[in-house]
């Protein structure tokens, strides 16, 4: 998840190659998905998980990826997350409840 958040593709990729559970969640619901598009909006990241598979709408009671992504203004990182077909009834959901 520090990888993701720094914009590392190739420390994300190592994990990934070596058994890495990228669609695991940390103990505040946040899957690396989250993290590369919440704390940087680390495109290149972003796309590599959605060209791996990693599911654009992974939820886990916190708020999708598209939606981090709004709340933290990172438009590149949103329009990447909608270019791959993002729910964006996603956006309504509230990280306050």
């Amino acid at each position: 998840m520090g990888s993701a958040q720094s914009g590392d593709v190739a420390a994300v990729k190592y994990f990934l190659d070596g058994g890495g559970d990228v669609t695991k969640a940390d103990d505040k619901g946040q899957t690396v998905l989250h993290h590369a598009v919440a704390a940087a909006g680390c495109c290149k990241v972003t796309e590599f998980l959605l060209s791996k598979g990693v599911p654009v709408d992974i939820n886990f009671g916190r708020g999708t990826p598209a939606f981090l992504a709004a709340v933290n203004e990172q438009d590149k990182t949103l329009k990447i997350l909608l270019d791959h077909h993002a729910n964006v009834h996603g956006l309504r959901l509230s990280y306050f409840s």
